[in-house]
């Protein structure tokens, strides 16, 4: 498959290299040092002590890159606005979109149904240009439970987490679902598909609500403030404060129990190597705060 990249940095660098080591045609738009260096000697990923190279089309002109079958958008949301019109160069009549992404996306309003369905969102679209010049009809949502780093030019570090939750935004199992299901998955990503992309959104946003700012404050890791009484009392406040918040301004409203932070959900379908198989591994944002509140292994995840 063609397929393009926008933003080569840690989670975007991780995907490209991955599917480009599993022989597809990846380019990607980046810029500045880590531009040249993939230019140079191509773009390298230490997947936790292995580390390979691939030669990647790299460009920070995405008109030089055009039409692809799929984008990976992998750069900061509230950069959106000003790269819509660089990604729409890249767009082909049939070319899939897949935002690797956090927070509230410009897709989110379309066919969620009832009074959110075809909403404006304006402090994530403020002038409507993001979905006008990308058509949420392109995209399949995707939610990101993968620590990496850049730590060099060139090269990208994965310490923890290798998944997507994949899912349509009416909720079906679409072909083009099941395609980029085996795509992921075959180069080794692990894959979680469902009709509920607007919830994986949610539980992904109400995690980083709660443990992102208190990470920075404390200079903890996520299994020691859960572990920590007082910080635990914390990050409790402010997850049900925000699981009030989304319950008001919208049907799309997080639905885990707070008893979440202290029991893993477990026993996911996932696909690796073009075939499905059940697997037990911690949920999302679990595998940290949860697991380690239950006294289970826990692996550290980056804060894009």
């Amino acid at each position: 498959m063609k397929i393009t990249v926008f933003g080569a940095g840690a989670i975007g660098g991780y995907v490209a290299t991955k599917l480009a080591l599993a022989g597809h045609e990846v380019a990607v738009v980046a810029r500045g040092p880590h531009l040249q260096a993939i230019r140079a000697q191509g773009l390298a990923l230490d997947d936790r002590g292995t580390t390979r190279a691939a030669r990647l089309r790299a460009t920070d002109r995405a008109e030089d890159a055009g039409g692809r079958e799929l984008v990976v958008i992998a750069v900061k949301a509230h950069a959106m606005p000003q790269v819509a019109p660089a990604i729409a160069a890249l767009l082909g009549p049939e070319t899939m979109i897949v935002p690797a992404q956090n927070g509230i996306p410009w897709w989110f309003p379309y066919r969620a149904g009832g009074a959110l369905d075809g909403a404006a969102i304006a402090a994530v679209d403020p002038t409507g240009g993001v979905g006008r010049q990308l058509d949420p009809a392109r995209v399949v949502g995707c939610v990101v439970y993968i620590a990496a780093a850049v730590p060099e030019p060139g090269l990208v570090r994965r310490f923890g987490g290798n998944m997507l939750v994949l899912g349509e935004p009416d909720g079906s199992a679409s072909p083009r679902l099941a395609r980029l299901a085996d795509l992921f998955g075959a180069a080794g990503i692990k894959i979680e598909t469902t009709p509920r992309i607007r919830d994986a959104v949610w539980m992904k946003l109400w995690g980083n609500i709660g443990f992102n700012p208190v990470s920075v404050l404390t200079g903890a890791t996520q299994g020691r403030m859960v572990n920590d009484p007082g910080v635990r009392a914390v990050l409790r406040a402010a997850m049900l404060e925000a699981r009030a918040s989304t319950r008001t301004s919208t049907r799309a409203s997080t639905r885990a129990p707070m008893s979440a932070i202290s029991r893993p959900r477990c026993c996911r379908i996932s696909r690796r190597a073009g075939r499905s198989r059940s697997t037990r591994s911690c949920s999302p944002w679990s595998s940290s705060a949860a697991a380690s509140a239950s006294r289970r292994p826990c692996s550290r995840r980056s804060v894009r």
